[in-house]
This record gives C-alpha cells, sequence and structure tokens, in this order.
C-alpha cells in the first residue's frame, strides 16, 4: 500500500488527492495569512506582503477563506469515496483550521500540542488518502506515517518556532520555543534550554524509531525489501547527526531566515520516510506517488505566485 495512495484505484486516488490538497493548501494558507497578521505587520520578511501592506482587505481575504472552505468541504463531503476517508479528511480540515488560528494564541492547548497537531493532521490525511474506496490500513504503513508526522512536528520545531522568534516574543505570541525559554542574541545567535533541546530530541527519536519499525516488520514479511530498508533507515540516522549540527551552527553563529527555514534534516527525513513507502508498493505505484507529489507541489507553487501576481483591484 502506498503511503498516500489507495492501492485499489490508485489513479483516482491522485486525482481526489490533487484536488483536497490544492484546496487544503490555500484555505491553511489564508488562515494562517489571517491570524499571523499582527506579527507579519513586524516582521521584515513579511513586508511585501499585500495583507501587511493593505492592498487587500483581511475582510477580502476571510471571504475568500470561507468560499475555498466551502468547496473543500463540499469535495470531501460529495465524493464518492468510503465513510473512513471522509471522517478522516474533515478531521483532518477541522485540526488545520484550528490549528492555523490559534497556532501562537491559545489558550487551552500548550504551544507543544499545537505543534503535534500539525503532525497529527499530516496522519490523519495520508491515511485518509490511502482508504478512499476502502482498503484496509496495514500497522507497518501506519509507523511509516507516525514517523512522517513526527518530522512535520519536528520541523515546525526547529524551523517555524525559530525563524519569527524576534517578532514572535514582540507580538506577545505563544510558541513552543518561547514557552520553554529559547532565546536570541543581538547578534542573531540562539540560546537553547535543555527543555527544548529534550522536546526535540525526543520527537526526532519518535520519527526515527517509527520509520525504523516500520522498515524492520516489512523486511519481516519480505526479505527483498532489504536494501530499501537498509538506505531508509540510514538517512533517518544520518538526519539526526546533521540535525544537531543544524542546532550547534545556530547557537554558535548568526544565522539567516533561509538556513533556519530549510535544514537539510528534515530532508534526509523525508528521503527516509518516502523510501519506506517504497517498500509497501509496488515500484509503478511508488513512482506514481512521487509524481503526484511533485506535480500537487508544483501546481500550488505556480497558482499561488500567480495569485500574488494579480491586480487587488
Amino acid at each position: 500500500m502506498a503511503l498516500w495512495i489507495d492501492p485499489a484505484a490508485p489513479t483516482y486516488t491522485c486525482f481526489v488527492v490533487l484536488v483536497w490538497s490544492t484546496l487544503f493548501y490555500f484555505v491553511s494558507c489564508r488562515v494562517n495569512d489571517l491570524a499571523d497578521l499582527s506579527s507579519d505587520a513586524v516582521n521584515p520578511a513579511r513586508s511585501s506582503s499585500p495583507l501587511v501592506l493593505g492592498t487587500i482587505s483581511p475582510l477580502r481575504v476571510t471571504y475568500w477563506t470561507l468560499i475555498e472552505l466551502i468547496i473543500l468541504l463540499g469535495a470531501v463531503i460529495l465524493a464518492p469515496i468510503s465513510i473512513e476517508s471522509q471522517v478522516l479528511a474533515l478531521a483532518a480540515i477541522c485540526l488545520t483550521v484550528y490549528g492555523n488560528s490559534f497556532q501562537k494564541t491559545s489558550t487551552i492547548l500548550a504551544p507543544p500540542v499545537m505543534d503535534a497537531l500539525y503532525g497529527l493532521t499530516m496522519i490523519l490525511t495520508l491515511i485518509a488518502s490511502s482508504t478512499i474506496v476502502g482498503s484496509a490500513v496495514e500497522p507497518s504503513p501506519v509507523l511509516a506515517m507516525l514517523s512522517y508526522g513526527a518530522s512535520v512536528m519536528l520541523l515546525n520545531l526547529v524551523s517555524g518556532n525559530l525563524k519569527d522568534i524576534d517578532t514572535d516574543r514582540f507580538v506577545g505570541a505563544r510558541t513552543t520555543a518561547l514557552e520553554l525559554g529559547v532565546a536570541r542574541t543581538s547578534d542573531g545567535r540562539f540560546i537553547f534550554t535543555t527543555r527544548y533541546l529534550l522536546l526535540v530530541g525526543a520527537t526526532q527519536g519518535l520519527a526515527v524509531g517509527a520509520v525504523t519499525a516500520s522498515c524492520v516488520m516489512s523486511v519481516g514479511n519480505d526479505s527483498d525489501s532489504l536494501p530499501l530498508t537498509v538506505l531508509s533507515i540510514g538517512a533517518a540516522v544520518a538526519s539526526t547527526g546533521l540535525l544537531a549540527r543544524h542546532l550547534k551552527e545556530l547557537v554558535r553563529s548568526s544565522s539567516e531566515s533561509a538556513r533556519i527555514r530549510r535544514p537539510t534534516s528534515s530532508l534526509l527525513m523525508l528521503a527516509a520516510f518516502l523510501l519506506s513507502t517504497a517498500i509497501h508498493v509496488e515500484w509503478q505505484v511508488f513512482l506514481l506517488s512521487i509524481v503526484g507529489v511533485m506535480a500537487i507541489y508544483t501546481g500550488q507553487k505556480v497558482i499561488r505566485r500567480g495569485g500574488e501576481l494579480l491586480p487587488t483591484g
């Protein structure tokens, strides 16, 4: 089973996921932009945002977000898919809207829990996609999905929390990094607390442990998957070393926002996840899933860029 493709209908799954993910992407981005408006207003990196510049009003963006959300909900509810997939997809939408709306202001959930919501959302969407026509989900792929969810949470901890830490502190936002005492010196170096490093380490450990367990279980069922298993586990372990080096570099010297936003360790964990997915599927389905992911990413980037260039009226 591909981790986001129902093996009973791979082509149909790709089409449905392409529609879902594009709408999902726009809704989450717009909700996030509205929620972060106060901090973006004092963030030099976001000075060119139409919302910050005032060329587009928050009310107008809210209207568009509601329209897109209604279309997304309709695409999930009316699509000829399994009830399990519908329930999981709707749950993921609810978590995304809540998470992006209150990610830095929630008084109900602690910041680490808010970060974990991102990972949980990714897990739910993967299971929803892989059960579109009702196929069963086996334990080994679920462990790989858990690894991916932990990787997403980790990326938010070491990227999302750190890249805007100065403006977040200025506007009084609640993030895991700030709650756990992470600070930044005047010359751009980070000061990490033991609590923060323990959380980062535990999350990385969960990601590595889950993908390793998934691969080992697969080897027990198919010895031919041993080479992919070795590559996947090797990439996961190597990402741990790169993560440690990345954090040390943030402590030793000032870092540009781009370096904070794209740690190399996250790319290796993604590689480990993708290699683990290849163990569970025929190579044709695996290639279809990779092409699908690339098409979704490229399409969303092009459409978003095009939207930014449109006149605001």
